[in-house]
């Protein structure tokens, strides 16, 4: 959890960052093995974190770091849930625009990659925002679905359930055309 709280918060230190990533061997190559991926898209092999840092820039290194820590987190058979987790947080992050909330995409994508993250730690979801710096709007939505963002997440609810009725009201309640929000889920 201490990576999660360096890159929430907002000054980023990379230099804290870095030791926080070099201290864990298995943490910093799967890293630099994303990093390398057709993900990044970058145009040359990068071979240290710090390179990677400064090649990916602020926003893609505190996405990278989330997805990486919450894979690291993950114990055997949490795959599916890591994975979900990943769905939702690019679904919510292009959803973010189509509301209005561009600006605010960031704090999006963080909801949908940590709405899973009680069940990976095995603790409750109160005690690890309470560890997370996080917006209270975002706290409200991830403990009781409250708020705009709260409202962001019951549509992936109901995306996941079928609930198509349910989804629909969602819609209307974020001025979206009912179905049309779904076009990003992936």
């Amino acid at each position: 959890l201490r990576l999660i709280q360096e890159v929430r918060k907002p000054d980023l230190d990379f230099i804290a960052l870095e030791r926080l990533i070099k201290e864990d061997l298995a943490l910093s190559y799967r890293l630099l093995r994303l990093v390398n991926s057709a993900w990044a898209g970058l145009p040359k092999e990068i071979l240290s974190v710090n390179h990677a840092m400064v090649m990916l820039g602020e926003r893609r290194v505190r996405q990278l770091v989330q997805m990486v820590a919450l894979g690291h987190m993950g114990q055997d058979g949490s795959e599916e849930i890591i994975q979900r987790s990943f769905v939702r947080a690019h679904f919510l992050e292009k959803l973010a625009d189509r509301v209005g909330l561009g600006a605010r995409s960031d704090e999006f994508y963080f909801m949908g990659l940590f709405t899973w993250i009680d069940t990976l730690l095995n603790k409750s979801m109160a005690d690890i925002l309470d560890l997370l710096p996080v917006s209270d709007e975002a706290h409200l939505a991830l403990l009781d679905r409250q708020g705009r963002l709260g409202q962001a997440l019951k549509l992936c609810d109901a995306i996941e359930v079928g609930d198509w009725e349910g989804f629909d009201d969602i819609s209307l309640d974020l001025d979206q055309e009912p179905g049309s929000a779904s076009e990003n889920y992936i």
